[in-house]
């Protein structure tokens, strides 16, 4: 892991570098969870320089399977330990594929089990955290479900409004 931030010129400058192998049952996690670890023990690491930054702290990393956390879940015990910890920090994720981003050359293993521990339905990495682009699509499948989920409001906004329906989704 390389801590770095940039100078006047825009110019990467490296500031600390950390490695840390991981323990006998770290090696059991899925992939995820071994990076989701990644990012926890860093953030642990260098805490005193970049818990409260009023400017978001952006972890480039070459694994798009965190998106994984993006959904509600089941999780196991020590990842829904580990959520409290990360709001402590201002921080996003951007994912930089592994030929364009070389600072995370040891830790991809392919050693995983399945991940059917505990905590059912826990969203880790929220949405907002993420630098990206959400395509129509998933915004037209977010609008979808939380209609669903809302549907008795919905109904109850009829009776007020003129909401037009097609498709299952609903607009004013």
């Amino acid at each position: 892991m390389v801590l770095f931030q940039k100078n006047e010129k825009e110019r990467q400058c490296n500031v600390t570098y950390f490695s840390k192998a991981l323990t006998p049952p770290e090696h059991n996690y899925n992939i995820w969870d071994q990076e989701f670890l990644a990012i926890v023990v860093a953030l642990r690491h260098w805490r005193h320089l970049l818990i409260g930054t009023r400017e978001p702290v952006v972890i480039l990393t070459d694994h798009a399977n965190l998106q994984y956390y993006r959904q509600p879940q089941k999780i196991n015990h020590w990842v829904a330990r580990y959520i409290n910890f990360l709001e402590d920090f201002n921080y996003q994720l951007k994912h930089i594929p592994g030929v364009q981003n070389h600072m995370d050359a040891l830790s991809c293993r392919p050693n995983h089990n399945d991940g059917s521990k505990d905590n059912n339905q826990i969203t880790v990495l929220p949405d907002e955290i993420f630098i990206n682009v959400l395509s129509v699509t998933t915004l037209d499948e977010m609008i979808r479900l939380r209609q669903k989920v809302n549907e008795f409001q919905l109904k109850e906004w009829q009776k007020w409004y003129q909401l037009e329906q097609q498709e299952g989704q609903a607009w004013y």
